[in-house]
């Protein structure tokens, strides 16, 4: 389900400028995948025919290999790869849409890099990601420009959806982006032999709701928002615990960017906040490799985007602001849909 959010907008912008869309879900594709989100699931697919109808998309459910997919189509997009695990090259022109950093980890192990090597282009964000993508061995082209799902809010504005929650348009909110519950343990096998893990979960889950409690004491409202496969079962019982409500608008974007602060544990919350420029906090873990820590440490932007080591006294961490005079976001989605069309147009 995670693919909507960038997909709707994406297929929106395109059919508008006279492209034949189409999202396609291959049952055969996602049968094995019993993720809560994942489309193997029957009242998922059902959600996603709702919203794409809803916003006048065609949703095409078949049983196609994406080999027989792509004989069809000249351009062919796919969220971090997904889909394309099993396949062999393809005669469409592949663009994987890379979110945040599953790429660090897939494309440097011995057992995922290949489908690095059956991608014809990844559209990152910045110049920071294609730089680091090229670094662990992706020799494909890299489009560099804000990413589909950031589209959807171009005209948005931060009190109308406050309202539209049911929020005081004065009401300051706070969201933690919670830590995992459990931990991950990950080895690394091809650039060298790495072994890394996710940290203590309990000790950043105590953490968090310790920092939840100054914020509240200083008038902020709090949301704890944690992904639905990393379910916190100790939270299900308060108000203010949610997961993931929709898939279009995405909760976690739609957090975002209705929250006057947000803070996260190297959490991918951080490029949302660092897109709509929005206050976070980066709690800073150093298990993980120093490719991966980079994607979150390069958006740190003057008193914005601040990173704080989880041992600093939680009273003596000094609150990130807002950047008043960093309010572009409308003219980078306009900047980049133009250019996407040029580099597409280049590949058909």
């Amino acid at each position: 389900m995670n693919f909507l959010y960038s997909f709707i907008p994406l297929a929106k912008f395109l059919q508008n400028t006279g492209y034949d869309i189409k999202i396609i879900t291959s049952m055969k594709l996602v049968a094995n995948d019993r993720k809560p989100n994942s489309l193997s699931w029957k009242q998922n697919i059902e959600e996603a025919i709702t919203i794409c109808n809803k916003v006048n998309i065609n949703y095409v459910i078949n049983d196609l290999e994406l080999f027989e997919i792509a004989a069809n189509t000249d351009i062919l997009f796919t969220i971090e790869g997904h889909g394309t695990q099993n396949s062999e090259k393809l005669d469409s022109y592949v663009i994987a849409i890379q979110n945040f950093n599953d790429f660090t980890t897939r494309i440097i192990n011995k057992d995922s890099k290949h489908i690095y090597e059956n991608i014809d282009a990844i559209w990152a964000y910045n110049e920071n990601y294609k730089i680091l993508a090229q670094k662990l061995g992706f020799s494909g082209d890299v489009f560099v420009d804000i990413l589909p799902g950031y589209w959807h809010y171009k005209n948005k504005k931060q009190q109308a959806l406050k309202k539209k929650y049911n929020l005081g348009t004065h009401t300051k909110i706070a969201t933690c982006y919670l830590p995992r519950s459990t931990t991950v343990h990950q080895k690394e096998t091809h650039l060298r032999d790495f072994e890394w893990n996710t940290g203590n979960p309990k000790h950043d889950l105590n953490h968090a709701l310790s920092f939840a409690k100054r914020l509240t004491n200083e008038g902020y409202k709090i949301f704890l928002k944690q992904r639905s496969k990393n379910r916190n079962p100790e939270l299900k019982h308060m108000q203010n615990y949610i997961e993931d409500i929709q898939a279009f608008p995405y909760t976690s974007m739609e957090m975002a960017f209705i929250s006057d602060l947000s803070y996260g544990y190297m959490s991918a919350a951080v490029m949302d906040s660092a897109i709509f420029n929005m206050p976070y906090i980066n709690f800073e873990k150093y298990e993980y490799p120093p490719e991966t820590i980079s994607l979150y440490t390069q958006h740190y932007s003057k008193n914005t985007i601040i990173g704080a080591s989880i041992e600093i006294p939680i009273e003596k961490i000094v609150l990130p602001i807002k950047d008043k005079n960093n309010n572009r976001l409308r003219q980078n989605v306009n900047k980049a849909q133009r250019s996407l069309v040029e580099f597409i147009e280049k590949k058909c």
